[in-house]
């Protein structure tokens, strides 16, 4: 993946195949959020608390950038 970064958009290879670690990475931490999905509070860093809960609210609308691949 990271040639084709590099062919396609012109940046160093180096930097194509940091961007394509980030990418996995990125992807693999969600994967793993996925496997949480319980509703139960978790701890994070610095001692704040986050929740989720898995009742349906109804439809969702995401905005995302389409600036950078994958975050």
């Amino acid at each position: 993946m990271a040639a084709l970064i590099t062919a396609e958009c012109g940046k160093p290879l180096a930097e194509a195949r940091a961007e394509v670690l980030y990418g996995a990475d990125f992807l693999r931490w969600y994967a793993e959020q996925a496997v949480r999905a319980d509703g139960l509070a978790r701890t994070r860093p610095r001692a704040a608390t986050a929740s989720s809960s898995s009742a349906a609210r109804g439809a969702a609308l995401l905005v995302t950038p389409w600036n950078f691949p994958i975050a």
